[in-house]
């Protein structure tokens, strides 16, 4: 048996630990931090101290970037691939994630009238943006929108739980990538080509009341902002 590390508010459900024990080959004993205000350090050290070199956690992407800084050479740190569908969790998979680093800007403290520049990259032809989620624009999303970018945009909208590659169809098509995945599942989901179009990420606060999740727990979601990705890179292989 094998001590593992949960970092989660989440109950670990049946199917999450089917699919570590069946990548480990053996039975595990999940030592479960329920808790959310510990840093990438402190994570750290408790796994030093209960000699566990498995994390399974979920983490804003800030956290998750310092802990693969911080973390021992032989640790793993695994996250879960899952979607909210109708405010119900559901689990896909568990893929490694070996490095992940970003820089992103606040879309309306960008310091730059990007209406105006963008308009101009473009020749004044009306952006298309692909908003992927399962969720509609907010008016305060839209309003932002529009606002930095002008108001001839064409929005389309992809369900967030799309399983088909979509690469090649959405690679040219698209001059603005908005979602409000995390990033890291963002990159993990989707193969989009970013190099030549902006990437958005919609900020948002995430509460369900509850101290522990179960997979029946329902999400409350606001959404507060806009980031504009600058920069990227996530190295990760799939479990199983």
């Amino acid at each position: 048996m094998q001590n593992v590390l949960w970092y989660s508010r989440h109950i670990m459900t049946i199917e999450q630990r089917r699919a570590v024990e069946q990548e480990l080959n053996t039975d595990i004993n999940i030592v479960h931090l329920s808790c959310r205000d510990m840093n990438a350090e402190q994570i750290v050290e408790f796994a030093r101290d209960n000699n566990i070199f498995l994390l399974l956690v979920v983490l804003p992407d800030s956290i998750l970037s310092r802990l693969l800084t911080v973390k021992d050479d032989n640790m793993q740190v695994w996250c879960c691939e899952s979607e909210i569908d109708n405010g119900i969790f559901i689990f896909r998979n568990w893929y490694e994630v070996e490095t992940f680093s970003y820089r992103t800007e606040s879309l309306c403290n960008s310091g730059e009238d990007r209406t105006y520049d963008t308009v101009s990259r473009y020749n004044q032809r009306k952006l298309r943006l692909l908003w992927i989620s399962d969720r509609l624009l907010t008016y305060e999303q839209l309003i932002l929108l529009r606002k930095v970018y002008g108001d001839n945009l064409d929005i389309t909208r992809l369900s967030s739980g799309c399983t088909v590659d979509i690469s090649n169809e959405y690679n040219m098509n698209y001059d603005i990538i908005a979602t409000n995945l995390p990033l890291r599942i963002f990159l993990n989901r989707f193969k989009i080509d970013l190099s030549a179009r902006i990437l958005l990420i919609a900020e948002y606060e995430r509460s369900t009341g509850d101290a522990v999740i179960d997979e029946n727990t329902e999400y409350r979601i606001k959404y507060t902002g806009w980031q504009r990705v600058l920069e990227y890179s996530m190295n990760y292989r799939r479990i199983g």
